[in-house]
């Protein structure tokens, strides 16, 4: 049995009693591309790019090691080049990207693996909801290469996207080591896949936009009452003491250094500012001296 049988023999089934879709004996659902590229263009409004490639990226992790552990359990073969192969006939037969192997060299402790991701669909999905971009955007490729390829090998391996269509390049194009041998900038694509849970992101969004929505209208609320303050035609002395006690900070208010009007929040800040306008005015009289002796 070659890496093509492994995966192809007998892989999808229809059922249409029970209206079940399998995949190598799994259980499997049919979206449409422009589906899931709604779905990524909403996941990136509702928590931002950062959290949304951390979300798919571990969505793709979490699929390529599903998909691993059914090669795993359907073969007794031990050639793990082959093994590892399969990988890509298994993501290129789910129809969201081509992929073709390049290089392969592997030993007991290390790995590196580099080939082609043509016809990806999220590089086309990205370019058609924002346009061309500075970076590469198949996440979801990146998570199954790394979830698929660490579940087969047994250490830890981490896969990045060289080269993407969405950032003008003529084709995607991944390498995959094992963690310890990634360069510093791969290695810290680790921390996405340790990150929170969707819920847990969603939750830190919430308490983001809840302070932000506090904060407005705290804001609000202040407008409004310095409004009342300049309609009341309140005397310079509340309108300053109005922004100091709103702002919890000292005014003040001089002429030349001659004291106009001040409001002090604390007797620190009124210390402080004596302290620095007697400074001041000796350094002025020392210039005159001088400047009369001169």
């Amino acid at each position: 049995m070659n890496t093509h049988q492994l995966v192809f023999d007998n892989m999808v089934r229809i059922n249409p009693q029970t209206a079940m879709i399998t995949m190598n004996e799994e259980r499997v659902a049919m979206f449409s591309v422009e589906a899931l590229g709604v779905l990524r263009r909403d996941l990136i409004s509702t928590l931002g790019k950062e959290r949304a490639k951390g979300f798919l990226l571990r969505y793709g992790w979490a699929c390529g090691e599903k998909a691993a552990e059914s090669i795993l359990s359907k073969t007794n073969r031990k050639s793990l080049e082959e093994l590892l192969l399969a990988g890509p006939s298994l993501h290129t037969a789910q129809g969201l990207v081509k992929v073709e192997a390049d290089r392969l060299e592997v030993d007991d402790s290390t790995l590196y693996f580099s080939g082609y991701w043509k016809n990806s669909f999220e590089a086309e999905e990205h370019q058609h909801h924002y346009g061309s971009t500075n970076e590469a955007v198949c996440w979801i490729l990146e998570g199954f290469a790394s979830g698929y390829l660490t579940k087969v090998f047994g250490k830890d391996v981490l896969a990045h996207e060289e080269k993407c269509v969405a950032k003008g390049d003529a084709h995607c194009s991944f390498i995959a080591k094992t963690k310890e041998h990634c360069e510093k900038v791969h290695q810290a694509y680790d921390r996405y896949y340790k990150a929170d849970s969707l819920a847990n992101e969603l939750d830190h969004l919430y308490n983001e936009l809840e302070t932000m929505n506090q904060n407005i209208i705290a804001s609000d609320k202040i407008q409004e009452e310095l409004t009342n303050v300049f309609l009341e035609d309140k005397g310079l002395t509340e309108t300053i003491g109005f922004i100091a006690n709103t702002l919890k900070r000292s005014i003040i208010i001089d002429y030349y250094k001659k004291e106009i009007e001040s409001v002090f929040v604390c007797e620190e800040h009124k210390d402080a500012y004596y302290n620095w306008t007697d400074k001041f005015n000796y350094l002025e009289e020392d210039k005159k001296i001088s400047k009369h002796i001169k």
